[in-house]
């Protein structure tokens, strides 16, 4: 039987994350959770890695159906699970047509750019990327806390661009960067080949060096797996300097994926 369309149907923007999709059509269609909208497209509810979704275990034909958005438009907006097992066992994900370990995809909760939010209020997949800390486009850090309640942003709400403390994001002004803490978050999107930067003067890595050879799932390949090599407790007093390597190193921190970085800009 054919589903009841939503009475509200936004069309996704060409870099908007299927996640945050839903998350949007619960706003507009004034639900208190995104629940519903996976209740109604008879899809799994996601505890973790919010735009993932498994071609063989979800279906998007009846979330198409009430949101008026075609089947191939919406899985374009997410991230393939690379596995036949789902969710917890899935290692590895299609990211902008390139396959990359689940290490380099935020787990439960979200960071994203206010000032983006203030320009158009949609979630971004860009932002879903562990690897990326900043936003190339306005050169301020991307935020995953409150900076009202200080509590981790879950992927998974009823608002967009408000906490459930109902302080708006969009009225906050993240911190801003140096152009050489931006040169990641920069090569990353450009290498998803996403519109808008003003330039790659910023990128500030010689065109000489091999790093700037490599495509999306090598490049995100290759920090995943020196990260987890300089976790090592014998290596990381040797990589790192000693006020540094006291930290306590995890795949999902984005702070860490930029030191690792550094490491490759003289390569």
């Amino acid at each position: 039987m054919k589903s009841r369309r939503l009475l509200r149907r936004p069309r996704p923007y060409p870099d908007e994350s299927l996640g945050g999709y839903i998350i949007r059509l619960t706003e507009t269609n004034y639900y208190s959770s995104p629940k519903w909208i996976f209740q109604m497209s008879g899809l799994r509810a996601r505890g973790i890695y919010g735009n993932v979704f498994n071609r063989e275990k979800d279906d998007l034909s009846r979330l198409s159906n009430i949101s008026d958005v075609e089947a191939d438009i919406l899985w374009s907006m997410a991230f393939p699970a690379n596995t036949l097992i789902y969710p917890k066992a899935v290692k590895q994900v299609k990211v902008f047509g390139n396959i990359v370990p689940t290490d380099a995809l935020n787990r439960q909760q979200i960071q994203l750019c206010p000032i983006c939010l203030q320009e158009k209020p949609y979630y971004r997949f860009f932002w879903e990327l562990s690897v990326v800390s900043a936003c190339p486009l306005h050169h301020c850090l991307l935020i995953d806390r409150c900076p009202q309640c200080q509590e981790p942003i879950p992927w998974s709400r009823p608002k967009i661009a408000i906490c459930s403390c109902q302080f708006d994001w969009r009225s906050f002004q993240p911190p801003a960067v140096e152009n050489e803490h931006i040169t990641l978050s920069s090569l990353i999107y450009k290498l998803c080949h996403l519109g808008g930067l003003p330039s790659e003067n910023h990128l500030r890595v010689s065109s000489d060096n091999p790093v700037t050879q490599l495509n999306l799932g090598s490049l995100v390949n290759l920090l995943v797996s020196l990260l987890r090599f300089c976790r090592l407790p014998g290596i990381r007093y040797q990589v790192f300097p000693p006020k540094e390597a006291s930290l306590a190193f995890d795949l999902k921190s984005v702070s860490e994926f930029e030191r690792v970085f550094a490491l490759l800009k003289n390569w």
